[in-house]
């Protein structure tokens, strides 16, 4: 990911100091390394390749960031714990994974869902901008913007989502 982007999306986010960040597919943490330039309670990525968390734990010496191995479908974190989730879902073209892409971002928007707090912030860059839509709809989320973007011959989109408040 080029970090201009990675950039964007964490400022997309409207960092703030009381952060609990999350990138649930930290690859080797470029997102991650945009969100330390600003302060944060906490920060933590993860990936389910351990080869690339060594990566990104390497990348992110300097910093006081979390990097863990995990599944982005099913993280250990807390139902409710995060305020901000910012990712870049694999477009499935670099890296395979273990089921149908569709079926994968239906999983990770649901963890998205679970973990985030009511009215709390997801950015998320996707190649499947229907897609995304359908699921943030279908977990209880709003979109507040879309940026569609044209990278490397592909054409994603950043979304900025709010999870509604269900009380």
């Amino acid at each position: 990911m080029l970090p201009t982007v990675a950039h964007a999306m964490v400022w997309l986010s409207d960092p703030q100091p009381t952060d609990t960040f999350v990138d649930l597919c930290c690859g080797s943490g470029t997102i991650l390394s945009e969100r330390v330039v600003y302060p944060a309670n906490q920060i933590i990525g993860g990936d389910i390749s351990s080869t690339i968390t060594m990566l990104a734990k390497e990348n992110l010496y300097y910093a006081n960031v979390q990097v863990n191995v995990w599944d982005a479908r099913k993280t250990p974190l807390n139902s409710n714990s995060v305020n901000k989730v910012v990712t870049n879902l694999p477009f499935g073209r670099q890296i395979s994974i273990d089921e149908d892409i569709r079926s994968f971002k239906h999983h990770v928007m649901k963890e998205i869902s679970r973990i985030l707090i009511p009215n709390g912030t997801a950015v998320i860059l996707s190649e499947s901008t229907h897609q995304i839509l359908e699921e943030a709809e279908r977990f209880g989320f709003s979109c507040l913007k879309s940026y569609p973007l044209s990278l490397k011959g592909l054409h994603p989109a950043l979304f900025v989502l709010e999870k509604r408040n269900t009380l």
